[in-house]
């Protein structure tokens, strides 16, 4: 009794269902109003959540491939800047 409420135990499948919500949590999809109860619910849901982290794990690396300097780039940023350290000696 918590409060004056009285919980009925729900089965014997405690560890299960801790499983169940350490991997939602860990995938980043969170455990909603919606919860799965059969084991094919659980795997389908498992298996979308793996694939939104891949998902978005190749999005982010994607687009941080697409935004790194090429060496080119790179050599005109530290021409300009030894350029303006030079103007700061000088004047």
């Amino acid at each position: 009794r918590i409060n004056g409420a009285s919980f009925a135990p729900s089965g014997d499948y405690w560890l299960q269902n801790a499983i169940w919500a350490m991997f939602i949590t860990s995938s980043t999809v969170g455990y909603g109003d919606f919860v799965p109860v059969t084991h094919l619910g659980r795997l389908v849901a498992s298996f979308s959540g793996i694939m939104g982290v891949l998902l978005a794990s190749l999005m982010i690396a994607s687009l941080s491939h697409v935004l790194s300097w090429t060496p080119a780039e790179r050599a005109a940023i530290k021409l300009v800047e030894r350029e303006r350290d030079r103007e700061r000696l000088q004047g």
